[in-house]
């Protein structure tokens, strides 16, 4: 046996050699390799994660089917042209659909965040809806109740994408998913990331 595939560089049945050559190509057999290296848990798109929540590092069977994408950082810079900014973002952005593990109560507190999120999204709209109603009677609360409507669709905005998120990409490429998020007991089942 080469020893690309010694004994020592499996530690377990979702990982593969660490020693691996060439992981960037699709003819290097590694759609089950799980890696970690620092806070990031890396992963062939087509990988399977074991039965244990990434979040706390328990037993579950329980899965969380999310499509992921990424681009790279310096493209926001072309929010200057929204247009411009979701047309090359279509064009360049890599995805991969991965199935999270994920215990009860994490779930539930996600299921929470984004009623939470929700409520404030109509209570945005309620403001603008009461603005319109009121405003023959007294402009002042009126106006008031117009400020509140962007406040309170950004507070929800920003509740829905941070407090609903699991995890999420520091990096995708053709064929593996870096992702952050994940805790590090989960990180600690598999070996290092062998590519610089």
């Amino acid at each position: 046996m080469s020893s690309s595939h010694s004994p020592e560089s499996f530690v377990n049945p979702y990982a593969v050699s660490s020693n691996a050559h060439s992981l960037d190509t699709p003819e290097s057999g590694f759609h089950d390799a799980i890696f970690q290296r620092g806070d990031l848990l890396i992963f062939h798109k087509l990988a399977r994660l074991p039965d244990f929540c990434l979040k706390s590092n328990v037993p579950t069977t329980q899965r969380l089917q999310r499509r992921l994408t990424w681009h790279h950082p310096l493209l926001y810079l072309l929010l200057i042209s929204p247009l411009i900014y979701i047309l090359v973002a279509l064009l360049v952005s890599k995805a991969a659909s991965i199935q999270i593990p994920l215990d009860e109560r994490f779930k539930k507190k996600r299921i929470r965040n984004m009623l939470i999120a929700w409520g404030i999204v109509f209570a945005s709209i309620g403001c603008l809806i009461m603005a319109g109603t009121i405003e023959t009677q007294s402009k002042g609360i009126a106006l008031c109740f117009v400020i509140l409507f962007p406040v309170l669709l950004l507070i929800g905005a920003l509740v829905g994408l941070y407090g609903c998120r699991v995890v999420y990409p520091k990096k995708i490429d053709s064929h593996f998913v870096f992702l952050k998020g994940t805790c590090a007991e989960f990180r600690k089942r598999f070996p290092e990331w062998p590519n610089p």
